[in-house]
């Protein structure tokens, strides 16, 4: 918001990762998308498979999360040492080496699910290219990069939905579908005990989780099943 009325677009998204419930209906769904949006007449073979390939797609459970766990004492320092000051997430904390090694391995953890969710094992940076731009030839690194160029400064507080919005609803349902299938989560865990230790809340019990939705009792089979037919 630069004042009273008035907002300052900073990117526009080209698609998003869509996904129809049940995903037997892809090509109906994908028919209205296009005639909606041109960016979505795209080869039905890169469409999401299904709802939980989609979600798990969701950028912001890897970049917000780990971005503002990052950020954190930056926000400290700056609350205590330079009040009139704000870091920037993705100028300033994923820019660093920790949140890269932070990221590579929740991305490995988020991957393994799709892997044994029949899904392809796409990388964070991939599935952000597909996302922000048109031509798909570019390098996924590069077109990140270029966005934290236009980044906002912020957010101003740990306690803001990239946390309390993007570990219950994100995160908690990652590490769900990973104790389903019997994957370890070690970096997924770790990380939703942390931010909920910062803020003093239990995600984990907060969180969306396949028994929060009524599918805590499906095997793996019956899951499938369900969100596909």
């Amino acid at each position: 918001m630069v004042e009273p009325g008035t907002v300052k677009v900073l990117f526009k998204n080209v698609r998003n990762s869509l996904a129809f419930f049940p995903a037997t209906r892809t090509a109906e769904g994908m028919a209205v998308a296009s005639r909606l949006f041109p960016a979505y007449d795209i080869e039905i073979k890169s469409v999401r498979k299904h709802i939980f390939e989609s979600a798990l797609h969701n950028p912001n459970i890897i970049v917000h999360t780990v971005g503002l766990y990052v950020m954190y004492p930056m926000l400290e320092y700056c609350a205590k040492h330079h009040p009139d000051e704000v870091p920037y997430m993705y100028r300033d904390a994923l820019s660093t080496k920790m949140a890269w090694l932070m990221i590579e391995k929740l991305d490995a953890e988020k991957m393994a699910v799709l892997s044994a969710l029949g899904c392809e094992a796409l990388p964070y940076l991939e599935a952000c290219l597909f996302r922000n731009e048109e031509d798909l030839t570019q390098d996924p690194k590069d077109v990140f990069e270029s966005y934290k160029i236009s980044s906002p400064p912020g957010p101003y507080s740990f306690d803001n939905r990239y946390i309390t919005e993007d570990v219950p609803m994100g995160l908690v349902l990652l590490s769900s579908l990973g104790e389903k299938l019997a994957i370890n989560m070690p970096e997924c865990n770790r990380l939703i005990e942390m931010c909920g230790g910062i803020l003093d809340r239990d995600f984990f019990s907060e969180g969306r989780t396949l028994t929060s939705l009524g599918l805590g009792e499906l095997s793996k089979d019956e899951l499938l099943h369900f969100i596909e037919a």
